[in-house]
């Protein structure tokens, strides 16, 4: 089986196991991408804090950066809020019931935003497909690989490519 080692999905692999060398096998490789998966978007949340300071206060103290933390804090105090507001009927002219508005508010637009980005991903993918005319191998696609190779009951050694980037 034939992966490309800058695959996005790889690229994602070594970044939540923090591992550069891939495996060579499909078997563990399937199912530590089955946990990571599970894992990806806790594990993500909870090392935010700790990349955020990595990534942009490396040296100095930037209060502003400390004012944009306190902001996505609030933000999702107002997201948290709004879901509890299915729940809980919160007085009128409240900071809850303001909270909860900016809360949703705050998620049509988030989810309006994703929406967006994802057609235009989309399309992209359509006018790259499209430009690609000459013939090329068909590539693995893990999933049916696995699940020929437990019906099977075989497993397939897995060679990375490099490709440029």
């Amino acid at each position: 089986m034939n992966l490309n080692r800058n695959s996005n999905l790889s690229k994602i692999y070594r970044w939540f196991y923090n591992e550069w060398r891939m495996p060579s096998n499909l078997c563990p490789y399937f199912w530590k991408l089955v946990l990571m998966f599970v894992l990806i978007l806790p594990s993500a949340i909870l090392s935010l804090p700790h990349t955020a300071y990595q990534k942009f206060d490396r040296d100095s103290h930037n209060p502003i950066f400390g004012l944009f933390g306190w902001g996505v804090l609030w933000i999702v105090f107002c997201v948290l809020v709004a879901i509890s507001s299915l729940f809980i009927h919160y007085d009128k002219h409240s900071f809850m019931l303001y909270s909860s508005v900016t809360g949703w508010i705050t998620m049509m637009l988030l989810s309006l935003t994703g929406l967006v980005l994802s057609i235009i991903h989309l399309i992209e993918k359509y006018i790259e497909k499209r430009a690609q005319n000459h013939c090329e191998e068909e590539p693995s696609n893990i999933i049916s690989e696995f699940i020929k190779a437990k019906r099977n009951k075989y497993c397939p050694q897995i060679t990375w490519k490099d490709e440029p980037k």
